[in-house]
């Protein structure tokens, strides 16, 4: 990902009133959503290629008029995460991520790769389930420097003892902001779990999240993202999710991620990832 160009002087009123109107569409647009986040959604893709792809395509400050540069970026993941939950489940799970994305077009295959859950006496292990994900980045703002992404993802069911029986369905909307080594991202999304549910829980669930970053140079970069996850006869649960990427070599790149989310328990959780972008 580049480093995001500080913009002009002259510009700055503009910017300033652009991302008002920004931050209002996405508070209408989020608090429109009906439908809710599917627990199947929460385990995978919990790496943020996508929202690093529309940060690169945003600090490449093409005017919306102008294609953006048609050479595609290939990224490959690889990680260690582990949770540890307030009523005693562990979980160790080594993620994954494989993405293409040419022009404003992203594609990507994650997940939470082979998973070891332990609670109390018992154990499981396997196969996590897949996301397949496919956004379009349109842009706008005299610079390009705002953008709007509408994304669809479907998760596979991979079965076994850590898997889902049924596929699952979520789709997002992200607006996202480029403000010289600032970027915004607020984002809405509706799901719907494939698995059959609990009585009285319904399949249908939806978040809001919100997300700030900072980038000092090309490839360093902290992020904080709190999302907030409801579902019908189900308890709310709140996510928070702070990550320091850091360049190792020109076209690697080192990802430390920490998270806390709360629901009617607490998990804790902390990753380490390598990407490689060619």
């Amino acid at each position: 990902m580049t480093t995001r160009n500080p913009r002009s002087q002259g510009s700055a009123a503009v910017m300033r009133a652009a991302s008002g109107k920004v931050l209002l569409w996405v508070v209408l647009a989020s608090a429109g959503l009906t439908a809710r986040e599917s627990p199947a959604a929460e385990r995978v893709r919990t790496t943020a290629g996508a929202d690093r792809n529309t940060a690169r395509l945003l600090s490449l400050a093409v005017p919306p008029t102008q294609e953006q540069p048609s050479e595609p970026v290939y990224t490959v993941q690889l990680g260690a995460s582990f949770d540890r939950a307030s009523d005693g489940e562990r979980t160790l799970s080594l993620p994954f991520l494989v993405s293409y994305a040419p022009n404003r077009w992203y594609f990507e295959v994650s997940g939470d790769g082979y998973q070891r859950v332990k609670s109390g006496v018992e154990r499981s292990r396997g196969l996590a389930d897949i996301a397949l994900v496919v956004n379009y980045t349109k842009t706008f703002g005299s610079s390009g420097q705002y953008g709007i992404v509408p994304e669809l993802e479907l998760d596979l069911p991979t079965h076994g003892e850590v898997g889902s029986s049924r596929m699952s369905q979520v789709l997002r909307l992200t607006l996202s902001g480029a403000f010289g080594p600032w970027g915004l991202d607020m984002a809405g999304a509706v799901s719907r779990d494939g698995e059959t549910p609990e009585a009285d829980v319904s399949r249908y669930s939806r978040s809001v999240a919100a997300k700030v970053s900072y980038e000092w140079k090309r490839n360093m970069l902290a992020a904080l993202q709190v999302k907030r996850v409801t579902q019908s006869g189900a308890p709310g649960k709140t996510v928070w999710r702070g990550e320091f990427d850091y360049p190792i070599k020109a076209k690697l790149t080192g990802i430390v991620s920490l998270g806390y989310s709360h629901a009617d328990s607490s998990t804790r959780s902390i990753g380490f990832d390598l990407a490689y972008a060619f």
